[in-house]
């Protein structure tokens, strides 16, 4: 074979060679294709999926996004209520930090104690220089009832000369003034207290005072300033202010704790025109009363209430509640209501000899309205639990 021969068998193979190749490469392509073809159906629906979820996704992105916008708002109040806890936690340290001062130099400022000035020294206040937080409730609940006490420290001396004085004599005034009023704690350290304004007692008076705001109140056996007081409602609602009076030591204590925007009278109301060194039993919570048998736990020094009422500065008095176990009739009858203008009344008449007529006697002779019960009442004979309603004719306020 010539050498010519043998180029050209080459050449004829590499040709043969090539077409085999492309024509294998043209059947893989078809075949894909064919694959290709078949996925489409797939492909699409994996596209709308996608779409959807997208479309999807968008809602749940703007709450994700509002959400992130309201943890920056909390995040700055926060940091604005950490301000102002740190704030709060200062103004206690300050609080603390005079109270400390006070019991170091042992007074008790703005308290006046009978037989002692205000600001008098307490020697039973002793205490170290510092009082941490903990230690703080522990040294009240151990002194306040010897502070307490304190109110109830007569000179028999003293008590002989003022029982010689008419409720409107300017020195007994005076000595009531100094050493019988405790003034309202400052408007800072007030607490404000929820009440039930749909109760019977607070419906009542919200129609008898026709929702008149700053009015003055003055409640007779206050327990202990919060149960069953019947001039919360008027304080808390009505923004009304006035004086709790309760000779029981252990009330008062309790009625002290309660902060109310009141004066505080430590002392039982005199069944004359005059004060009375009277014997007194308590410790029985709201059974506590003058005890005319002389079973006596201790003396109080009572006061007539109109002595009382001029102490406290007061020309009017809106409403006066009454209830001291059994001597209503009698208090009622030591007050010369042509000299003390007292608006509204509520009596206890539950242990007053003769009753609610008894009562109703005295008061309609003095010119007072019976406020009517209601049916219910009227049917027991009774008005909101032996408690009765008396409104002073022409005195500007709903007489039925």
């Amino acid at each position: 074979m010539t050498a010519q021969s043998s180029s050209w068998w080459i050449s004829y193979f590499l040709v043969v060679g090539l077409v085999c190749q492309y024509y294998f490469i043209f059947k893989s392509l078809g075949s894909l294709r064919v694959e290709l073809l078949k996925m489409k159906p797939s492909l699409e629906t994996t596209q709308l999926s996608i779409q959807e979820l997208e479309a999807k996704s968008v809602e749940p992105m703007q709450k994700l996004q509002q959400l992130l916008q309201r943890v920056e708002v909390v995040e700055k109040r926060s940091v604005e209520n950490e301000k102002k806890l740190n704030e709060f936690k200062n103004s206690v340290a300050e609080m603390v930090k005079k109270l400390n001062t006070s019991i170091v130099n042992n007074t008790k400022p703005g308290i006046a104690v009978a037989g002692q000035p205000a600001n008098a020294t307490t020697p039973s206040l002793t205490m170290s220089a510092t009082i941490d937080h903990e230690k703080l409730e522990t040294f009240l609940s151990i002194n306040v009832p010897a502070e307490v006490r304190n109110y109830y420290a007569y000179s028999q001396s003293e008590a002989a000369t003022l029982d010689t004085l008419e409720g409107d004599n300017a020195n007994l005034i005076s000595y009531v003034k100094k050493y019988k009023v405790i003034p309202p704690p400052a408007a800072e350290l007030r607490v404000t207290y929820a009440v039930n304004e749909t109760a019977a007692d607070a419906l009542r008076l919200k129609y008898i005072f026709q929702n008149k705001s700053g009015g003055y109140f003055v409640e007779c056996g206050a327990y202990d300033g919060l149960t069953s007081s019947k001039t919360i409602f008027l304080e808390s609602s009505l923004k009304w202010s006035g004086a709790l009076i309760e000779a029981d030591p252990q009330n008062f204590r309790l009625a002290l704790a309660k902060q109310r925007n009141a004066a505080l009278l430590p002392t039982c109301l005199s069944l004359t025109t005059k004060p009375k060194l009277s014997a007194f039993k308590a410790g029985l919570g709201e059974a506590s009363k003058v005890d005319a048998s002389n079973n006596e736990t201790f003396k109080v020094h009572c006061m007539p209430l109109q002595t009382i009422i001029l102490a406290l500065n007061q020309k009017t008095v809106d409403f006066l509640r009454l209830s001291i176990g059994g001597s209503e009739a009698e208090v009622l009858k030591s007050i010369p209501f042509d000299k003390v203008d007292i608006k509204v009344l509520l009596v206890n008449y539950q242990y007053v000899q003769g009753g609610k007529k008894t009562v109703e006697d005295i008061l309609v002779g003095k010119g007072y309205v019976s406020f009517p019960s209601t049916a219910p009442e009227q049917e027991k004979g009774q008005w909101a639990e032996n408690n009765q309603i008396f409104v002073k004719k022409g005195s500007g306020y709903k007489e039925a």
